[in-house]
């Protein structure tokens, strides 16, 4: 095949995709050297305004691009099998290859401190500019959260917002193999219930944010919902209910869910819900008309 060839997908096995030629011949192709596009620029239109929203294939994890006319925002971009980078990192390929133009991300989100949800964000700072970085805060002392957070504090001019403070300093001490050492941590404005406006027509809502030391990172994931024009798309991260059980039993009431259902259930009703990899908000399933998983490279707003 020729380098930056278009082909028709075929299906998908471990590791690799089968692809058939315009001639009719198929043969296989290594997923880390290929960037899934959707059939179609899948839209939602208001007044005007357009967006798309891609859920891009990073294997198991997360990575969300969003753009409108007037702004891109990416929610994660991490994989626990996928660790390729420079040119061969999935997210950053897939958005070149969908928006070869694109100079600047506006927003960028972590959700929580995993691996499978930033691991692949380092290089998003490499090849972008970005403007706004939103992290509940809560610190996990991996390599990959370090990268992150380094890479976020080298960035010129760039705005860190998390759940802990505005307007000052904080320092993060880091020991492990391959990232160590004393990062300093400017933070702007803090996180809060204000809605975020991203573009004409668009606004990030931030419905939970918690920058606490919880056992498991996956408590503190940063749940919002984008408001894209008259179309709601609610990202919840991996954040949890409690133990699985089932759908007609009520989430632990200090979950994430059973926090977010007792204050504010009204604003959980969204169009789209993309489900985290693991782990799903019951009461966002229910309110979504629509649903789709991690792991797919496609526009989810028609």
């Amino acid at each position: 095949m020729r380098p930056v060839q278009s082909v028709t997908l075929v299906r998908e096995v471990p590791g690799w995709y089968e692809i058939q030629l315009p001639d009719g011949t198929r043969g296989y192709v290594s997923k880390a050297w290929t960037v899934v596009l959707p059939e179609a620029a899948s839209v939602a239109s208001t007044a005007g305004n357009q967006y798309k929203v891609h859920i891009i294939d990073v294997g198991t994890g997360l990575a969300i691009f969003v753009e409108g006319q007037d702004f891109a925002l990416l929610y994660d971009a991490g994989s626990q099998d996928d660790l390729h980078d420079g040119e061969e990192n999935r997210v950053v390929a897939y958005i070149k290859a969908v928006k070869p133009t694109l100079k600047r991300i506006d927003h960028l989100v972590l959700s929580h401190p995993h691996k499978d949800h930033v691991q692949l964000m380092p290089d998003v700072f490499k090849r972008f500019t970005v403007a706004n970085v939103w992290d509940s805060g809560r610190v996990n002392k991996t390599d990959g959260y370090c990268h992150f957070l380094r890479a976020a504090m080298e960035e010129p001019g760039l705005k860190y917002h998390d759940a802990i403070q505005s307007h000052a300093t904080r320092s993060v001490n880091f020991t492990g193999s391959g990232c160590n050492g004393t990062i300093v941590v400017r933070e702007d404005s803090m996180m809060s219930s204000a809605p975020v406006p991203l573009g004409a027509g668009a606004r990030m809502n931030i419905l939970y944010r918690d920058p606490r030391n919880h056992p498991d990172p996956n408590e503190n994931s940063v749940v919002v919902r984008l408001d894209l024009g008259d179309k709601r798309v609610l990202l919840a991260g991996d954040a949890e209910g409690g133990e699985r059980e089932l759908p007609s039993r009520p989430p632990k009431p200090d979950s994430i869910e059973g926090q977010l259902v007792a204050c504010c259930a009204a604003d959980l009703k969204s169009d789209v819900l993309v489900v985290g990899h693991r782990h799903a908000l019951r009461a966002g399933h229910r309110a979504g008309r629509k649903q789709c998983r991690s792991g797919y490279a496609e526009g989810l707003i028609g």
